[in-house]
């Protein structure tokens, strides 16, 4: 779903990305024998983050841009 939705809101033009991403999924960790599956609330948690744009220099036009594309996709997904 998560997925879908990424590209739902990308596909508005507004760019998403994730960036909660659990540390054993990490090269370093994960090398180091620290297993996903052992920590199945990061996992529930990452799959389901999305990172929208905020900063300050969003303008008010932007920002209802963003929310716009949020609401279409959510409704889009879940209907």
């Amino acid at each position: 779903t998560r997925d879908r939705i990424i590209e739902g809101i990308e596909s508005r033009g507004v760019s998403v990305n994730v960036h909660f991403i659990p540390l054993p999924m990490l090269t370093a960790y994960r090398e180091r024998g620290y297993r996903i599956e052992d920590h199945p609330r990061a996992y529930d948690n990452f799959s389901r983050v999305i990172t929208l744009p905020i900063y300050y220099q969003l303008n008010d036009e932007q920002v209802e841009t963003v929310i716009r594309a949020v609401k279409e996709t959510v409704d889009e997904v879940f209907a």
